[in-house]
């Protein structure tokens, strides 16, 4: 593996930010969205489906690659202790502090009534934390994988055997409790440990052969699906896979991009971009949500509006000083 970090990663998460701001606007075009829009529509409903299938394991994928790369390419050794400071810095600090700012939203619009219950049920717990679930579980990703991580390496077992043990993970989510976002990461922690080990074996990788294979196995679930009426309960992690998979091939593909000013803003603003821009779709939909304003006149405009602001924000953040608050550390003085 190249000792210099690949751009491509920096591209997925650009693309994966875009992605999510997206995805959370069209959201509200679906049964789930927090503010139903006057004017519905069925396409922008798609929209949102498609970019939920796998907008959220391509980010998580993006950072176990990052974790392989700092550990595997740069050798960078971190304890357990120092592990939990520095995540609890970047993590749990803006889960925290944005998670105060979600409850004042949330109640000070009227989505939730009891501000005690949801402070503490909603957010404390996490059974309601909107877009901060994320956060909170990228977080407890991070241990679950350095305690996988160290068992692997203790009893010398290939690291490969990681993503067996992830897989099973993922596989009994679905049965634990969902709170503190317990179950999100054991269903998540599959998706790290695949980009961890994909960066390892990615030259022996043919692409060819994913898009091939995943390709025949999708066909094979629509035939299933639509022949025999039975569906098979793991395709949507084949979809998600492919959809990692286009957006890597994307990504390679459009390196040049970094050298324009928006994606240079985009890509250092990205995690102050996804804190902050759920509590602008949610304001602009709460207050246009009576204004009967055609789906693609107000998407795109909600889309734009709410990055911008995003990125002011982040950047005001920082003007400030308080970059703790968005999990950064402030620039060591020259």
């Amino acid at each position: 593996m190249d000792r210099y970090r690949s751009g491509e990663l920096d591209i997925m998460k650009f693309w994966g930010i875009l992605l999510v701001v997206l995805g959370h606007v069209t959201n509200m075009y679906t049964p789930s969205g927090l503010v139903q829009s006057l004017v519905q529509s069925d396409s922008l409903e798609l929209v949102s489906s498609f970019v939920y299938s796998f907008h959220m394991p391509l980010f998580v994928f993006v950072s176990g690659c990052v974790y392989a790369f700092q550990k595997e390419v740069l050798q960078k050794r971190v304890s357990f202790v120092n592990l939990i400071q520095k995540k609890s810095k970047r993590l749990l600090i803006p889960y925290l502090v944005f998670g105060i700012f979600l409850v004042l939203l949330m109640v000070g619009c009227g989505f939730r009534n009891d501000i005690v219950d949801y402070a503490f049920n909603g957010v404390l717990l996490s059974k309601d934390s909107r877009h901060l679930w994320f956060v909170l579980m990228l977080f407890e990703v991070f241990v679950l994988f350095w305690v996988m991580n160290k068992a692997i390496d203790k009893f010398r077992f290939p690291k490969w055997s990681m993503l067996v043990i992830s897989f099973v993970c993922y596989l009994l989510a679905n049965r634990l409790p969902y709170i503190l976002q317990v179950c999100s990461a054991f269903r998540y922690i599959f998706w790290f440990t695949l980009g961890y080990i994909f960066l390892l074996y990615k030259n022996d990788v043919k692409t060819a052969y994913i898009y091939i294979s995943g390709g025949v196995i999708l066909t094979l679930n629509m035939f299933i699906d639509n022949e025999i009426g039975m569906r098979i309960p793991l395709m949507s992690t084949v979809t998600a896979f492919i959809g990692i998979m286009v957006f890597y091939q994307i990504s390679c593909n459009t390196k040049r991009m970094v050298k324009y000013k928006l994606y240079q803003v985009i890509s250092k603003d990205s995690f102050g971009i996804y804190l902050f821009h759920v509590f602008f779709i949610y304001l602009l939909f709460f207050f246009l949500a009576d204004i009967a304003i055609s789906p693609y006149i107000l998407c795109p405009i909600v889309f734009v509006v709410s990055l911008v602001l995003s990125i002011v924000m982040t950047e005001l953040t920082r003007k400030l000083g308080l970059q703790i608050l968005i999990g950064e550390n402030k620039p060591h003085a020259k």
